[in-house]
């Protein structure tokens, strides 16, 4: 064996453990609960003014780890928790019904029938549960139109449809009380593709738009949101199709900002940006995008005083940022996959100015050009990071990756000397 060899088995392992050492070292200090859960129940002293809600999937239900979920509310001046919602395992939307009350929706995977897929209305400050109904399988949105109504995106049957509850105060089911149905596959007989669960549209967000007239509903599947006329059924307006994904890829929660000029701000999942889009003369035309660091953004709003509050699923975390990009508001999540976020004295999609108007009032021009693509921003370090984000452990941060990857090179390297070596050594002995 030659000097190098020898040497090489004793050092490469070292320097393997030591770059691993960073990784270790985070993963032993994380811990997934560590912010207290305040005792519900209790008058609280934060202002509704002062507060934002966070609700988290968490883990992959259908996975080993189970139930880490959660609905949070989190005072926006230090960041500390003021009250968890726990009881259910994985946690979509939620919308600010008044100071008090929050509408979200919710599933459960363990329940004597299988899964439950609800719609709760609870009440944070006395932490009742004031009213829940059933909706369909992994439904993700769910928007109260009056007392006894609700709008529900119906992802599993691909359809959005009307719900009086009133109904379900009696003998009947849920599902008997449809006031009206849109049916996707109606409209759009020939599927984008669907997979192999056979999620043909995805359908992740519905909003009322345009003085109550119409239904803005976001197939994440499709690569469009659409506005569909409630009395005709007729599709309104379209924003992005399925062969252009440069314009919209995989998105979530769109908004519509102003009617006139129309212009939408949406969660660009897939295209790792929060875009809004202004039409005019029949022709959309990107007017502002914020793309720095995101990984898979969902939910986005367009706050009154022009910032624009972002959930960044995949980095785990939820920020505000002004027009011009900078950073105003961060709140890293305890537990994976931050779904939703709500300023709760603003209500549900506070519909803040459009870029126009900020730039109307400031005489600041933060317009991004129309270059007909997704401007992503990323350089080799940041596409590599997110990707691996899909399977590397929560607590690796990009201190952690780099380290990580120099392990794996060398790692890779040292066995391919000595697997080349050891060919060799097949060969001669032949």
């Amino acid at each position: 064996m030659g000097i190098g060899r020898y040497w090489g088995r004793r050092i490469v392992p070292v320097v393997i453990v030591l770059l691993l050492t960073p990784v270790a070292l985070a993963g032993l200090q994380y811990d997934g609960n560590a912010t207290p859960a305040p005792e519900p129940g209790v008058e609280p002293s934060v202002s509704p003014a002062n507060l934002t809600v966070v609700t988290t999937q968490g883990a992959d239900p259908r996975g080993d780890n189970v139930g880490d979920g959660r609905l949070a509310g989190i005072r926006t001046d230090n960041r500390s928790v003021v009250f968890v919602h726990d009881r259910h395992q994985w946690y979509y939307d939620v919308d600010p019904i008044d100071n008090r009350t929050l509408l979200f929706t919710a599933l459960d995977t363990d329940g004597p029938a299988g899964s439950s897929h609800y719609a709760i209305e609870w009440n944070w400050v006395t932490n009742e549960t004031e009213r829940r109904f059933r909706v369909p399988g992994d439904t993700h949105d769910v928007d109260r139109l009056g007392p006894h109504r609700y709008a529900v995106a119906d992802k599993a049957d691909h359809r959005a449809f009307v719900y009086n509850y009133t109904a379900d105060e009696g003998p009947k089911h849920a599902i008997d009380e449809i006031e009206w149905a849109y049916r996707f596959r109606e409209h759009y007989p020939g599927p984008p593709e669907a997979g192999e669960s056979g999620d043909y549209t995805h359908l992740n967000d519905i909003d009322t738009v345009h003085d109550g007239s119409a239904f803005l509903l976001s197939p994440r599947n499709f690569n469009r949101v659409l506005a569909v006329n409630r009395t005709t059924k007729g599709t309104e307006w379209t924003l992005g199709d399925q062969e252009r994904p440069w314009v919209l890829h995989g998105q979530h929660d769109p908004v519509v900002l102003e009617t006139d000029p129309l212009t939408v701000l949406v969660g660009d999942s897939l295209n790792h940006r929060a875009v809004e889009y202004r039409r005019t003369n029949g022709r959309w035309r990107q007017v502002w995008a914020f793309n720095a660091g995101l990984n898979w953004p969902r939910d986005v709003d367009r706050l009154p005083n022009g910032n624009t509050l972002i959930t960044d699923t995949a980095n785990d975390r939820v920020i505000e940022v002004a027009p011009n990009g900078s950073l105003v508001w961060q709140y890293n999540t305890t537990d994976p996959h931050p779904y939703d976020a709500e300023r709760v004295h603003l209500g549900d999609e506070p519909r803040g100015p459009t870029i126009a108007e900020i730039e109307g009032k400031t005489g600041a021009n933060v317009t991004t050009p129309d270059n007909g693509t997704a401007a992503t921003g990323d350089d080799p370090f940041r596409w590599a990071y997110r990707t691996a984000g899909w399977v590397l452990p929560i607590w690796v941060s990009p201190g952690e990756f780099v380290p990580l990857v120099l392990a794996l090179v060398v790692a890779v390297g040292w066995l391919g000397v000595e697997g080349t070596m050891w060919l060799r050594g097949v060969v001669s002995r032949r």
